[in-house]
């Protein structure tokens, strides 16, 4: 019996609209990594077993773990079931990197950078990765026409 197995007879239950996963005694299970995903730890004979939310999302819903679920709006919380998906690894790399901003967590914001002669210029902190992004194409585009 595989861990997701083992937390479905210990009666972890999963909301697949809303995301949520409740424990055993039906609250909802919050408890979160450092990078912001859901973690889920249940023992059976003497033995504890540690679990992603979306992995054990991804299970009850699929009955399989793929090698990379993907958090399409890359929130790691979000585990709704139309929020998940299966990709190749290589494309999951890809949705987190975007050229002139990074996710500062001590801000909890985007920020926005771009390098010229390097030299790194600082954009702002943004809500979301796009607004990041965004600033950073904008500033690219006026240093080409400017050389």
């Amino acid at each position: 019996m595989n861990k997701y197995e083992i937390a479905k007879e210990k009666g972890i239950t999963y909301d697949p609209i809303t995301g949520i996963i409740y424990g055993v005694k039906g609250n909802p299970i919050n408890r979160k990594t450092k990078d912001g995903y859901i973690n889920i730890s249940i023992r059976k004979d003497g033995e504890v077993y540690q679990l992603y939310g979306h992995q054990y999302a991804f299970y009850i819903m699929y009955n399989y773990i793929p090698k990379c679920i993907d958090h399409i709006d890359m929130n790691p919380s979000n585990n709704k079931i139309s929020n998940l998906r299966d990709i190749p690894k290589k494309q999951n790399h890809y949705n987190t990197k975007a050229k002139g901003c990074s996710y500062d967590k001590n801000m909890n914001k985007w920020h926005s950078y771009i390098n010229k002669d390097g030299i790194r210029t600082n954009l702002g902190y943004y809500n979301t990765k796009e607004e990041a992004h965004k600033i950073y194409l904008e500033h690219k585009n006026k240093i080409h026409i400017y050389e």
